[in-house]
């Protein structure tokens, strides 16, 4: 029989204050009060080629000077050890997994946090996952099939299910977890969304829409070496404080 701990407590039990994993952005991690929050799902979407892994590769090179340890799902296959070392990335130190279905990267996730002793999988508490990006992960059953054949809503259900599993775990183990996206414009709405359906939506605690800060000149670093691209952050969503509509500027190296 399957049995569950009850975790019953007085609301003033609740721990109020997470740990905070600093993004190397300080207009980002003020928008969290400190840093990335722990125990929390935060999306960061954007158009294609945006700068969303560029991004992501600094905030991981941002925390493992925390001695924060590091996994990417790098579901695009896009990450190259020698673009992460030139944003940061300690590449000896971050785990990295390229698999082929949608299932075997998110159930990774949990042997990597909690880890798996008949895998002898050690786990990864306190740390910092990265998913890059969820439109990218192909649900086991649409790999099965033809390329004509349809699955209308499958990864949307396994994210959804995902999500219901995954928030606990990263609230009992005090992991961050950030979720890279895409956006698009749903036929017959107004305004923006991203992929991974209504699941996604809820379970998020804060969503982040990164867009070029159009207008404002191109910079090079102190030492000439590195262009800094102006970017645009937007709170679309937030539970951790309420700023929802905050607008930041950034420097993003490319």
């Amino acid at each position: 029989m399957c049995r569950y701990q009850n975790n019953e407590m007085k609301a003033s039990e609740i721990r109020g204050v997470f740990t905070l994993t600093k993004t190397g952005f300080q207009q980002i991690d003020n928008l969290f009060g400190g840093g990335l929050p722990h125990g929390k799902i935060v999306e960061c979407a954007g158009s294609w080629s945006v700068g969303k892994s560029t991004l992501a590769y600094q905030i991981i090179g941002a925390a493992q000077k925390q001695n924060k340890p590091c996994l990417l799902l790098d579901a695009e296959r896009a990450y190259t050890p020698g673009y992460g070392a030139a944003l940061g990335v300690d590449n000896s130190r971050l785990d990295i997994l390229r698999a082929k279905t949608a299932e075997e990267y998110l159930d990774h996730i949990f042997e990597w946090i909690e880890g798996d002793k008949e895998k002898k999988i050690k786990g990864h508490r306190g740390g910092l996952v990265i998913i890059d990006a969820i439109g990218a992960l192909l649900p086991r059953e649409e790999a099965e099939k033809s390329s004509e054949s349809r699955s209308i809503g499958l990864q949307a259900r396994i994210i959804g299910s995902f999500c219901r599993k995954i928030v606990p775990v990263l609230d009992d183990n005090d992991t961050a977890l950030l979720i890279l996206n895409h956006t698009f414009i749903p036929l017959g709405q107004m305004g923006i969304a991203s992929s991974g359906g209504k699941k996604l939506e809820y379970a998020r605690a804060a969503w982040l829409i990164l867009s070029g800060a159009y207008g404002k000149p191109v910079k090079r670093s102190a030492d000439g070496l590195k262009t800094l691209i102006p970017m645009m952050l937007e709170v679309k969503k937030s539970k951790i404080l309420p700023n929802m509509g905050t607008k930041v500027y950034l420097d993003l190296v490319q």
